[in-house]
């Protein structure tokens, strides 16, 4: 089990924060597209409700991140430039299979 300290959250806050801002489309749309996978909402109605929420409650809904390794493995690699959200979607696409990487394209080709 991970173990943080008010301070890690508080500074993990602000990461998410960061991320969210840069990468808000991406992360709705990557979103969407694994609701779509789980068979529990289509990925445009996922990122037409996404897209409606004001950017701190859009933020909030990803807070569940800072009580996870999700700063540290992900987001702040990606903020350096270290690792790319790519990177992150493809990483992930081993779990869920090539499906989500084909979709997530796709959607985000869709949506631009």
């Amino acid at each position: 089990m991970l173990s943080f300290t008010i301070k890690d959250v508080e500074s993990n806050y602000e990461t998410i924060r960061e991320f969210c801002s840069k990468y808000r489309k991406e992360i709705t749309i990557y979103g969407g597209v694994l609701c779509e996978f789980n068979e529990s909402v289509s990925c445009d109605e996922y990122v037409e409700f996404m897209n409606s929420l004001p950017f701190d409650v859009f933020v909030g809904s990803y807070l569940s991140g800072l009580l996870t390794n999700l700063c540290d493995v992900w987001c702040k690699p990606i903020l350096k430039g270290d690792k790319t959200f790519e990177d992150m979607v493809e990483s992930c696409s081993l779990y869920y299979g090539d499906k989500i990487l084909k979709n997530y394209h796709e959607k985000m080709e869709s949506h631009s």
